[in-house]
Order: structure tokens, then sequence, then C-alpha cells
């Protein structure tokens, strides 16, 4: 069975997850709901009507969420989290990451920036405040969201909602 682990390419994950759904607690608990994307037969999926477009249509395989696949992360404790539109979205050859959709970066500009719009801090000695944090990336089939932590998420598997 394939599971979430960030940094790690995942087994049996051909096209990049959906994202279904972001909600943060008043304890600042960050929920992401997601989804593993699931190819359908060739063909399949809705007419348009028109002779040309659905001569198309009929070549591509439709990407749709995975209703089987689904995985609710939680993470106890966030500093910062963003959404992005995927279509914005480039890879930066400066930005060093494991993991093909659910990353861990070691050298972002999110990171670089961090202390610039919070007040999270790496001292020269190594040491951070408030405590050590990392930079995890969730790279989905219409969003990008970053997650910069103190905590590692937690991830559990849910059926269909």
């Amino acid at each position: 069975m394939a599971e979430i682990e960030f940094g790690r390419n995942v087994d049996g994950l051909t096209a990049a997850p959906f994202i279904l759904k972001i909600w943060d607690t008043g304890e600042n608990e960050l929920h992401i709901l997601t989804a593993f994307s699931r190819i359908g037969e060739r063909g399949e999926g809705e007419r348009t009507g028109s002779k040309e477009i659905d001569a198309i249509l009929n070549d591509c395989c439709r990407i749709m969420p995975d209703s089987e696949m689904i995985f609710e992360i939680i993470f106890p404790r966030y500093i910062l989290y963003q959404t992005r539109n995927e279509s914005f979205c480039s890879l930066d050859d400066y930005e060093i990451r494991d993991g093909n959709h659910f990353t861990v970066y070691h050298r972002s500009r999110l990171l670089d920036q961090i202390s610039v719009f919070t007040d999270c801090a790496q001292f020269s000695d190594g040491t951070f405040y408030p405590e050590k944090w990392r930079h995890y990336g969730i790279c989905g089939q219409n969003h990008v969201i970053d997650i910069i932590s103190g905590s590692e998420p937690d991830i559990y598997r849910r059926n269909h909602r």
C-alpha cells in the first residue's frame, strides 16, 4: 500500500495528488486533506458536443482524485503556510529538495526569507528561534503548498468522505 513520507518519492503515485481541503485550527494546527490521483481509461470522461474536441479527448486519459487513497496531513505546530496556483509555479535550480510530490527543502527562497516576515531566526552558531524548522512542500494538481514547521507532520489514511 502506498503511503506518504515527505522527502521521498511515493510509490504508486504517477501524477500529482489533489488537494481536497486545507484548514487550520485556533491552536495553530494545520490540516491538509489530499488524495492520490487516479488515471482513467483512454477516452473516458465527459463529452463536449464538439466533434473536433471530442476526437481529441478520445485520445486522452482523465486524471481524477482517487477516493480510495485519501490522507489527512496534520502539522501540529506550523510557523507559516502558503498556497500557490500551480500554473504560476516553476522549479528553481537554486532550491534543493527531496521527494517528488511531498517534498522537504534543504535550501529554498522561502527559507532564506523566513526571518523577514516572521520573528523566526537562525543564529550564526546554528541555533534557531523559536525551534529548528523545516520547509515542507506539497506539489499538487492545481495547488502548491509550502509549509514551514518546527514539527514533523502526522499523516493518517482516511476513508472517502
